[in-house]
């Protein structure tokens, strides 16, 4: 299941795409019965571009019968204002929910390629934003 929120009105066009590519994301990725919340912000709320935050196994859930993986927030305004691609950012923040992470020359690397994998296929299906 995929929750995409935002009180920001503007930002409420991206919500049917972000849904449609994360439901790919996660047949890709085969995380079946899994849950993502995304929350479109602005810079009042994030000064960034994406931020992730991977679900605590230990967390208890009892609204949702499955896994939640964690949230992702993204801020279209400052993705825009500095010419990022939303997608990308999304895609970014979703591989940091399966443990990726560029901290080290290597996992950069390896995440980077992941990265470029999913975008060109995303690219092949059409989906873009």
């Amino acid at each position: 299941m995929i929750f995409v929120e935002t009180e920001v009105s503007e930002f409420k066009k991206y919500v049917k795409d972000i849904k449609e590519a994360m439901k790919w994301l996660l047949l890709y990725t085969k995380k079946t019965n899994t849950f993502v919340d995304i929350f479109l912000v602005d810079s009042k709320v994030m000064d960034k571009n994406v931020l992730s935050y991977p679900e605590k196994a230990s967390f208890p859930r009892p609204d949702r019968n499955g896994v939640t993986l964690g949230e992702i927030y993204l801020n279209p305004e400052y993705i825009k204002e500095n010419k990022e691609s939303l997608l990308y950012m999304l895609v970014h923040g979703y591989l940091h929910l399966l443990g990726y992470d560029h901290i080290r020359k290597d996992d950069r690397i390896v995440m980077e390629k992941e990265e470029d994998l999913i975008m060109s296929k995303l690219t092949e299906l059409g989906i873009s934003f």
